[in-house]
């Protein structure tokens, strides 16, 4: 039978993968750029702008994503210890919605030379909105837990 317990603990490793993968993109950016300019050139017969378009988009985009995993491995370890409804994971969903809307606002900025990170900044931001409603949830509850912490 599945358990709480194994869920939090596959949780943390797919962040764990996910960092992996992050820093695995980070070093071979240079690579996975030209091979998506040479495929999208050859594909769509598209002339892209240059190289380091991309990989200032790559790059910028990365810092928050590093934040977001950092604040997701915080909560899961929270979540662990059960501590559910205090104020760092109040902080932690709200520092993975702004991290979600500095993604979005990285891929508007390049939507400018690739139309397509439109749709990267639309799940972007529909997620950081996603969050900050949880957020919302979690500090209203964090509220009346200690209320109800008081009247005890």
């Amino acid at each position: 039978m599945w358990k709480e317990k194994n869920s939090l603990a596959l949780s943390q490793l797919l962040v764990k993968v996910f960092f992996a993968a992050l820093v695995g993109c980070d070093v071979a950016g240079w690579w996975l750029v030209n091979w998506f300019l040479s495929w999208t050139r050859y594909r769509l017969a598209v002339e892209l702008p240059y190289q380091w378009l991309f990989l200032t988009t790559l790059y910028a985009a990365s810092i928050p994503a590093y934040l977001a995993l950092y604040h997701l491995y915080r909560l899961l370890a929270n979540l662990q210890k059960e501590q559910v409804f205090v104020e760092q994971n109040v902080a932690c969903l709200r520092a993975l919605s702004w991290c979600c809307w500095a993604v979005a606002l990285i891929c508007l900025a390049s939507a400018a030379y690739y139309l397509p990170y439109l749709l990267v900044m639309v799940a972007a931001a529909f997620m950081a909105l996603i969050l900050r409603i949880v957020k919302n949830v979690f500090q209203r509850a964090c509220a009346m837990q200690n209320e109800l912490d008081l009247t005890v």
